[in-house]
């Protein structure tokens, strides 16, 4: 019981880290992506935007699908959604031949 709840309170904390790091990283790299794609200061900004308007959205949908479900599944399959996606799209410049 014991191991089976620290696997779930490590399963959390790193799925947690590498979501506030996806959100939090569009801003450290932001320059080289402005520079990169040629964007300016204002496409920059709504690039950067983008998350903080996607997640206030989906804010209710959310909270009405955890009127109906349970509250533990819904944060379990938000976690592992968002770094399912956030692993999918670590290689887009290289699919788009953007490395150096």
């Amino acid at each position: 019981m014991i191991v089976r709840r620290g696997f779930t309170v490590a399963l959390i904390v790193v799925c947690q880290s590498s979501q506030a790091q996806v959100t939090g990283g569009i801003a450290l790299c932001l320059p080289l992506m402005r520079q990169d794609l040629g964007l300016s200061f204002a496409q920059g900004g709504t690039v950067a935007a983008a998350s903080t308007l996607t997640y206030a959205v989906m804010q209710i949908p959310v909270g009405v699908l955890a009127d109906r479900a349970d509250p533990r599944v819904l944060f379990l399959v938000g976690l592992l959604g968002v770094n399912v996606l956030a692993c999918g799209s670590v290689d887009v410049g290289g699919a788009q031949g953007r490395h150096r």
